[in-house]
């Protein structure tokens, strides 16, 4: 088993001796390794290296404050205000700016306790956010690589993705059917064949194709749906110049049927002339 991933933390206090006893108690938990700096603006040429900074309000030079808003011009990592300073005003300002947490400085065991837990928990949040978007980020990067219309919806029927050429197919955009159902955002699919087909296909987790016709888009579409726990990844084809191909050579057919009756009908009328002596 993996053991969890280190946190780098920068606590800046211009009370060194505050630091020391800070730093004591929070290495106790082994996933922290503290930094500590007295100067605030030497703190902030540590930002780069460090996932979590705990920060005094009322300190020599820029005060919590200044200094948080110069974490913010450029950084995201959580940022914990640990004072005994300040006011409900300095917290408001704090929280206005992005502050993370505002907890209450004290040097006993519990203060640094709850400071240990904030920090784990923040950063760990943090972490799984951010995997989270990457994970995002490259499914999405693959499917805009796929060249066809694609789309997907989760377990509730909620589109939760279209790509391109799914969005030029059904003449709309990600926006505005990301979060609706697909019942109302293809509602010529409701109470249809292919409804029923994309519904015992979640249901029972197999793949299927079948086609729906697009009434309001005067189209006609091809669906291969390919489900699993999540929803169903959908790719849909075009087929409306193959299947209006079809009806005309169904046409023509018929047409050709009629015409050959008619021909053998003229055909005995010509061969079997009538008697000139009726």
């Amino acid at each position: 088993m993996t053991s969890p991933r280190a946190i780098h933390v920068l606590h800046v206090d211009d009370d060194s001796s505050f630091l020391e006893l800070a730093e004591r108690h929070l290495e106790q938990n082994d996933r922290l390794v503290v930094e500590t700096e007295t100067d605030p603006e030497v703190g902030l040429e540590h930002l780069d290296a460090v996932d979590c900074v705990v920060v005094d309000y009322k300190m020599a030079g820029l005060d919590g404050l200044d200094f948080l808003r110069s974490v913010r011009a450029d950084h995201s990592m959580p940022v914990i205000f640990f004072t005994g300073a300040g006011s409900e005003a300095v917290a408001s300002e704090a929280i206005s700016l992005g502050v993370t947490d505002y907890l209450q400085k004290s040097g006993d065991s519990t203060a640094f306790d709850i400071l240990q837990n904030r920090i784990e928990h923040l950063v760990d949040k943090q972490r799984a956010e951010a995997s989270a978007k990457a994970a995002e980020r490259r499914v999405r990067d693959v499917y805009e690589r796929i060249t066809v219309a694609f789309f997907a919806v989760d377990d509730d029927w909620q589109f939760t993705y279209l790509n391109d050429d799914a969005e030029a197919l059904f003449e709309t955009n990600e926006d505005a059917l990301v979060g609706t159902s697909m019942w109302e955002g293809l509602a010529d699919l409701e109470d249809t064949d292919a409804e029923a087909q994309l519904r015992t296909a979640l249901a029972e987790q197999e793949q299927v194709s079948c086609e729906a016709d697009l009434t309001s888009l005067d189209k006609y579409v091809r669906l291969y749906a390919y489900p699993d726990a999540s929803g169903i990844s959908v790719f849909a084809e075009d087929v409306t110049d193959t299947r209006r191909q079809e009806a005309e050579i169904e046409a023509l057919k018929s047409d050709l049927e009629v015409s050959e009756e008619q021909f053998r009908t003229l055909r005995q009328k010509i061969s079997r002339p009538s008697s000139p002596f009726r």
